[in-house]
């Protein structure tokens, strides 16, 4: 048996904007939605792509002992955050109603994904390219519903325009990562999901609520989940 093949389908999480901290007038590039950077932009030297490969090598290079999508307060939000982007996660499976509570820095962009699907190659036998994790990756994304988040009770818009697809990447593993699979460098590996860029929040109190589901079960990898997570955030001064 095979017990270091990754498939790992996380739902993750819808963070706060403060709604004026972009002008409006991007106009429909981020969907009607002021304060998020349009998908098809690049940000902070990125593509959202880029980023979505970026944050699945954040957080799964935290162990499972102070990962932030195993938390369930929001104690270890900050762990493993640097630079001018701050990742934000949602929850590994389906945990139920999860609610943080976490203070993050002044003039951070945020990035996080709604619902997101990545597949690791970790033996020769796994696909070794783009078309083929492809195949793997895009019907679960497909399958994607119930796209919700509020942004201090304001809903956003048109959230199935903001999906997104990786480059192929690794990911490194610690001792005591989220699989149980061993420190190494595996992959290649890749990601399609719903993500979002944000502006910095304003400074004080914030409060998001996101919702996403993947109903069905889509064989042979991917069991059905569903993510509901409310975060009560405070941005520093």
């Amino acid at each position: 048996m095979r017990t270091t093949n990754i498939v790992k389908a996380a739902g993750a999480l819808a963070l706060a904007i403060g709604l004026s901290a972009l002008n409006a007038s991007a106009g429909q590039g981020n969907q009607g939605n002021p304060g998020v950077i349009p998908p098809q932009a690049s940000s902070h030297g990125q593509t959202y792509g880029e980023w979505s490969a970026a944050w699945w090598q954040w957080v799964l290079s935290v162990p499972a002992d102070h990962n932030p999508a195993l938390d369930l307060t929001g104690a270890d939000a900050a762990q493993g955050q640097t630079g001018s982007v701050w990742f934000l996660a949602g929850v590994f499976g389906s945990p139920g109603a999860v609610e943080r509570t976490i203070t993050i820095p002044p003039g951070k962009a945020l990035f996080f994904p709604l619902i997101n699907f990545v597949w690791i190659s970790t033996v020769p036998e796994d696909p070794q390219t783009a078309e083929g994790i492809r195949e793997i990756i895009k019907p679960p994304a497909d399958a994607a519903t119930d796209l919700e988040c509020e942004v201090d009770g304001v809903p956003l818009k048109n959230l199935a325009a903001y999906r997104t697809e990786s480059p192929l990447f690794d990911v490194t593993l610690p001792a005591g990562d989220v699989f149980g699979a061993g420190p190494a460098t595996y992959g290649p590996s890749m990601d399609q999901g719903y993500y979002l860029m944000l502006a910095p929040l304003s400074a004080g109190e914030h409060t998001i609520h996101f919702k996403g589901s993947m109903p069905a079960t889509i064989a042979p990898y991917w069991a059905p989940f569903s993510v509901d997570v409310t975060y009560h955030i405070t941005v520093q001064r």
